[in-house]
């Protein structure tokens, strides 16, 4: 079994493990499954009212978070700063400043809204 396919595994587990539900609490939990889940809703609603939660996420602690929040907010707007995610935190806060900045100046506020992607051939219809 590869690395990755081990990590994921994981990470699923750990979703699914004892405790509160992972779709309990979203941004303001302290359990990462449950922000990844709230992460993935807005990627998937294209919910833009929520990046400034979603740019607050990209100094989490947690890796899986982190990439979510990147990821979702390029899906969203177009643009990374160049944040990496598996990078030090010391690197990572130039390109946090420029997401608190951008958010702040609401640059993204008259973007058109991302259309979703089709999966797997079948388009989602909401």
């Amino acid at each position: 079994m590869t690395v990755i396919r081990l990590s994921m595994l994981m990470v699923i587990g750990s979703m699914v493990s004892c405790g509160q539900p992972a779709t309990s609490g979203g941004f303001d939990s302290p359990m990462p499954a449950a922000k990844l889940h709230a992460l993935s809703q807005v990627a998937r609603t294209g919910d833009r009212s929520a990046l400034k939660r979603v740019v607050e996420l990209l100094d989490s602690d947690d890796a899986a978070v982190r990439l979510l929040a990147i990821s979702t907010l390029e899906r969203l707007t177009g643009e990374t700063f160049g944040y990496r995610h598996y990078a030090p935190r010391g690197e990572r806060e130039d390109s946090i400043q420029k997401w608190v900045n951008a958010i702040r100046q609401d640059t993204f506020g008259d973007l058109e809204p991302v259309p979703m992607q089709v999966v797997s051939g079948v388009p989602d219809h909401g």
